[in-house]
């Protein structure tokens, strides 16, 4: 009998281990309460709270970081709320059984019953409950007199673009790219976000460029945002001298009022639709290359906090360098993946994570440091760095992925008593170790699974190349004659 199956392996060198006497592997608790109050007279704003309150038996293991949400009023307009927990005392605290949060609702929005149709409870080791709406119950009624159900509407064909050259401001070649339309509008604009616009860079379906995304954020706000004056919503885009030149789309773009009543409109060349609004920038310094990550000065270390008596809490360090042909490195993230094979992931907020502009060299390689410390009751065992996202200031990004699927296909065959033992090939070699070995001596230099220039390699040939020292094989010479033939049984699978 025979069976395939696929391993994921992550590049030794980047993996570390987690030391831990007391694993939480336990879920947040059900949610065994619900209160709900709604504070505001009819004709005002309203304040809601929401308090949950999770069936534990010890908060440790079964308490929870933050629970999520999204309320939904009857019409569909919705509110997402984040809820943390508390003391008996009212006070915040890092994990616990009771839950609570907060929002306010205009005097505008729908009013009526609002419901949750689940809620996501989260530990502080990433542990989730999914609550459905038969697991709990809830009762959010709003009384609105003054409820708006109208959406705001786009005026058809008022959108336009704008460009305005700001060197000034920065000392360096800035343009401030305007969306604009108009929009009708029953009551009031929602006070913040009330407009977003997406454009198409030139050459969009490119695999290493996001299209551009921006908010108008305020209300009567210089510019940016909805201005009451003229009914019409402005969002801005900046532009350095790094964006590519050429033709520009304005695609699309979105409206939401004080009711929470949104409206999303899109353009495009049929005959349906209203065409998109299309312009061209011109830049002089264009960088169209993605940030470089240099993959042989990657480090991770990782020391429990605890040594004497370790609870999973661990400090880790990643050290790695980066350099960018001209824009500068901005946004990273990365991926650490635990023995359960979960992928927990967090940016890294270096010191040009935010800015416009790089600060320094773009060009140099640059030494970058992440520290991350993993909670008590993290999962003992071998964790890795699976993933890096890198950015550049010109939006070029590129992904790092550290690890390698390796295809095993496993045999199962009989001695004369009818007893199975596991095997591959004429050596009797076990393939799943022969995987593991060339991953961590052979990869490197063969190339890795299925792209192994040492395919169907026999045994006597990889000893030859050890006694012979060939190509520096001669630094195997400790592998034993079973690795040898766990070697050449899983070449042979290749």
């Amino acid at each position: 009998m025979q069976g395939n199956f696929y391993l994921s392996v992550i590049r030794p060198d980047l993996t570390f281990e987690v030391l831990n006497l007391f694993p939480d592997y336990v879920y947040p608790g059900k949610i065994k309460r619900v209160d709900i109050e709604v504070a505001g007279d009819a004709t005002d704003d309203k304040q809601v709270y929401v308090e949950l309150e999770l069936h534990t038996m010890d908060n440790y293991l079964d308490g929870a970081k933050h629970a999520i949400t999204r309320i939904f009023s009857e019409t569909g307009t919705y509110v997402d709320l984040w809820l943390y927990p508390i003391d008996a005392n009212g006070d915040s605290v890092t994990q616990g059984s009771i839950l609570r949060g907060e929002f306010i609702l205009s005097k505008n929005a729908m009013g009526g019953f609002w419901y949750a149709d689940q809620i996501t409870i989260t530990d502080a080791v990433g542990n989730q409950r999914f609550e459905g709406v038969d697991d709990f119950g809830w009762k959010l009624f709003v009384d609105n007199p003054l409820q708006d159900t109208v959406e705001p509407e786009y005026v058809v064909n008022s959108k336009f673009i704008t460009i305005h050259d700001n060197s000034d401001s920065y000392q360096q070649p800035v343009q401030i790219i305007t969306a604009q339309w108009d929009v009708v509008e029953n009551r009031a604009m929602h006070g913040h976000s009330p407009c977003y616009a997406s454009i198409d860079p030139p050459g969009t379906g490119s695999a290493d460029r996001y299209r551009l995304e921006a908010y108008g954020y305020g209300i009567d706000d210089n510019g940016d945002g909805f201005d009451s004056s003229d009914s019409r919503c402005h969002v801005q885009f900046t532009f350095t001298d790094y964006y590519p030149s050429g033709e520009y789309s304005f695609n699309s773009l979105t409206m939401k009022d004080e009711a929470l009543n949104t409206k999303g409109v899109t353009f495009s060349d049929t005959a349906e639709a209203e065409a998109p609004t299309r312009f061209t920038v011109t830049t002089t310094n264009a960088d169209d290359q993605p940030p470089e990550l240099d993959l042989n000065v990657i480090t991770v270390t990782a020391v429990p906090t605890n040594p004497a008596a370790p609870n999973g809490e661990t400090q880790v360090t990643i050290r790695y360098q980066a350099r960018d042909d001209k824009a500068g490195l901005g946004l990273v993230s990365f991926r650490l993946r635990d023995p359960q094979g979960i992928d927990h992931h967090q940016y890294h907020y270096h010191d040009n994570f935010y800015t416009l502009f790089f600060d320094g060299d773009p060009t140099a390689w640059q030494q970058y440091e992440i520290n991350v410390l993993l909670p008590a009751g993290s999962a003992p065992g071998t964790w890795g760095l699976s993933e890096m996202h890198l950015q550049d200031k010109a939006q070029n990004f590129v992904n790092y992925d550290f690890t390698e699927t390796i295809h095993i296909d496993r045999l199962w065959n009989f001695d004369l008593n009818g007893n199975a033992w596991e095997g591959s090939g004429e050596s009797g070699g076990n393939t799943e170790n022969g995987a593991l070995l060339y991953s961590n001596n052979c990869a490197g230099c063969h190339g890795t699974g299925s792209s192994s220039s040492k395919k169907n390699r026999s045994k006597s040939a990889i000893q030859s190349a050890i006694q012979n020292n060939s190509g520096g094989m001669g630094a195997l010479s400790s592998l034993t004659d079973a690795e040898l033939d766990d070697l050449e049984a899983y070449l042979a699978t290749l």
